[in-house]
């Protein structure tokens, strides 16, 4: 084996240890207990390299973005433009795209009585 395909495979083995062990927590911060947790999150893991084993996999970002302009949403006030422009260091014009994207979502999946 050489030593690329030596470095690789002990990242892949590295990324899913870190797996288990964030998905561990974050079962366990749902109030299930840890050893339950931790073999949820090692099934979890196994089913994962069953399933995709030996595939690259790209893992987008855009859930990250998606909270965070959830929580900008919740955020405005209409008025606040500036305190969420130094918080999450963005222009007036990204603030209002962001809450008139979420805003055009937030209506088109309301039902009407």
């Amino acid at each position: 084996m050489t030593q690329s395909a030596a470095s690789s495979k002990y990242t892949k083995e590295k990324v899913l240890l870190e797996f288990i062990s964030k998905a561990s927590r974050t079962i366990a911060d749902t109030g299930i207990d840890a050893k339950t947790a931790s073999e949820l999150a090692v099934s979890l893991a196994r089913q994962i390299s069953i399933d995709w084993g030996g595939q690259l996999i790209y893992i987008t970002k855009r859930q990250a973005r998606m909270a965070r302009d959830l929580q900008i949403y919740a955020e405005f006030t209409g008025t606040n433009f500036d305190e969420l422009k130094a918080r999450y260091d963005l222009s007036e014009r990204q603030l209002r795209r962001i809450i008139n994207t979420i805003k055009k979502h937030l209506l088109s999946h309301t039902t009407a009585p």
